[in-house]
């Protein structure tokens, strides 16, 4: 509502991205319903809402079992390749080492690689 969006347009555009984020299930959901996985999709859902040049994700796979963890890194690897420039924040190399992005890597602050 406050980008001016009609109810018809909000609904398309909400229901799209819980589709996309894999929460078309779960649209009517309470947080406390939500598993932690799909409380950090809710998140990127929220991230998504206005089409971002930037998106921002500091940890979002922190406290998630690896394959949901996996399937977020997917939903952001989607954005990316949707036209998004996805940041992103992790302790967990093994998760996105084999993923054919740039990678920055650093050590107390310092650029390693």
């Amino acid at each position: 509502r406050l980008i001016g969006l009609s109810k018809k347009e909000i609904d398309y555009k909400v229901d799209k991205i819980f589709e996309n984020v894999g929460l078309k299930n779960s649209l009517h959901s309470f947080p406390e319903e939500l598993s932690g996985g799909e409380q950090q999709r809710v998140s990127i859902a929220r991230a998504l809402v206005k089409d971002p040049l930037l998106v921002l994700a500091d940890e979002p796979t922190g406290n998630l079992d690896p394959n949901i963890a996996d399937e977020i890194i997917d939903i952001l690897e989607n954005v990316a390749n949707k036209g998004s420039t996805v940041l992103m924040s992790t302790h967990n190399y093994p998760l996105i080492k084999n993923r054919d992005k740039r990678f920055i890597e650093l050590n107390n602050g310092k650029v390693v690689k």
